[in-house]
This record gives C-alpha cells, sequence and structure tokens, in this order.
C-alpha cells in the first residue's frame, strides 16, 4: 500500500500494486519534478511523494512525542488506554492529511488476484483453479488484503473518494479537471481481454503457463462457483468494505 501525494496539487493517492500504482507513482514523480522511482520499494521511501512511513508511524506510535498535559486531559475524559490511542491517532493522521483531497484506488479482489498471479508468472505449474484451492483457501496470499487497520480508520474518520480501477481512466479525467492538474497519467491497459477460444468451463483447468500476460480472457472465465466462493471467504471484509461484486 502507497501513500502517494502531490503539494502542489494537494492530492493523496492511496493505492495498493495491482491497482495502477506504477502509472501513478510515475505520475505524481512527474507532477512533483522529480526524478521516477525505479521500483515500489524506491518510491516507498521518498518522502517527497509517499508518506506512507509517516502515516504508519502515526498509527503505530500515536504517543511518539505526545505532551503529558495533553495525555492528562485524554485520561478525563476517556476511559480506557484503547480510547485514547484511537483518538490520538486520528488525531495524528488527520493532521498529516489535512489539505488533501484523498482518493483511494481499489480492484475488484477477483480481478486483483488474478493479475497478480499471471504477471508474476509464480505458480506457471498450477491451473488457476488449484492456485486458488492451494494459496488463498489455506491463507498462504494474504497480503493481498485491502483492508488493513490503518486504511479502515482513515475509510471511517476522513472524507475520501473511492475511485475503480476497471473505471480508472475516466475517473482520473474529473480529478484532473477538478485539481487543474496539466499532466494525464497516460493509462495503459494492463490486459488486452480476448474472447477463449475453448469450452469456457475448462479455462480455469488450464496450467498458466500458457497463458499471454498480455492476451488474455477475462479474469470472469477463471472462476467457478467454488473458487469465487473461496476468493470471497478469505477477502470478505474487502469485499464489503468496497462493495465488490462477487458474482460473474
Amino acid at each position: 500500500m502507497y501513500f502517494l501525494y502531490t503539494k502542489k496539487y494537494s492530492c493523496m493517492f492511496i493505492v495498493f500494486s495491482r491497482c495502477c500504482s506504477k502509472t501513478l507513482i510515475s505520475w505524481i514523480a512527474d507532477l512533483e519534478e522529480i526524478d521516477r522511482p525505479k521500483n515500489h520499494n524506491e518510491c516507498i521511501q521518498n518522502k517527497n511523494i509517499c508518506m506512507s512511513f509517516d502515516l504508519y508511524n502515526a498509527y503505530s506510535n500515536p504517543r511518539l512525542n505526545l505532551d503529558n498535559e495533553r495525555l492528562q486531559d485524554l485520561k478525563k475524559k476517556y476511559i480506557s488506554e484503547e480510547e485514547i490511542t484511537n483518538i490520538l491517532r486520528i488525531e495524528k493522521i488527520k493532521e498529516l492529511l489535512k489539505g488533501y483531497s484523498i482518493y483511494i484506488i481499489v480492484r475488484n479482489p477477483l480481478d486483483r488476484l488474478l493479475s497478480a498471479t499471471i504477471s508474476h508468472h509464480c505458480h506457471d505449474n498450477y491451473t488457476y483453479k488449484e492456485f486458488v484451492e492451494l494459496f488463498i483457501k489455506t491463507g498462504k496470499l494474504s497480503d493481498l488484503k485491502y483492508s488493513t487497520d490503518l486504511i479502515k480508520l482513515i475509510i471511517k474518520n476522513i472524507d475520501h473518494k473511492i475511485l475503480h480501477f476497471d473505471k480508472f481512466e475516466f475517473e482520473i479525467k474529473s480529478i484532473i479537471k477538478k485539481h487543474n492538474i496539466p499532466i494525464n497519467p497516460g493509462y495503459n491497459k494492463e490486459f488486452n481481454y480476448i474472447e477463449p477460444d475453448i469450452i469456457i468451463d475448462q479455462i480455469y483447468n488450464i496450467k498458466m503457463v500458457f497463458f499471454d500476460d498480455i492476451y488474455l480472457p477475462h479474469y470472469t472465465y477463471f472462476y467457478d462457483k467454488e473458487s469465487i466462493n473461496i476468493v470471497y471467504e478469505k477477502f470478505k471484509e474487502d469485499f464489503d468494505l468496497f462493495g465488490f461484486k462477487i458474482s460473474i
């Protein structure tokens, strides 16, 4: 998860891997007139365009440098230490995000999961159905979840707008216009979807090594009812929080 921001145009884009992250990283760097980070790790360490470290620190250590008088005042108003910690988290994060329009870019987990698998070629020897059963059902790939405690806090307490990956090309235009941003991010389609030339119910039973990572059947062809239910159960909080459709 990356908290990309541009001071010049008072925008923050909270973006996840496989959700236009590379496009947005390059775009924000161009807007701030700095060199484009070579990779995600270099981006997250660049505080000129990424606020991730500061926000994670505010969430993890909300009492850092807290004035004792302020702490005593809070103890008079709130019963539990947990309540006080949460109040301080909200205050610190609101202060960091003050003045920014917040945009959160998300992608249907069914689509994002296939994208991560096909693009990284880490599970080419499995069929997609096998991959879901062996790596998702068992919880081995839980790091693809959106619903971290920090994200849930931001959504609950700070004004924001949700952008959807499948509509990003169109939604970003209104943001550019609203903030008078002079540069378009230049959206490139991740996949060129093609109609499969085999029986639909066989797609998820073909080893992934045989699929091209540019020309690919639509992600809905890779699921049956059972695999949809597995993904939904593991990413239920994401589906519910962002209102993703679970039917295909």
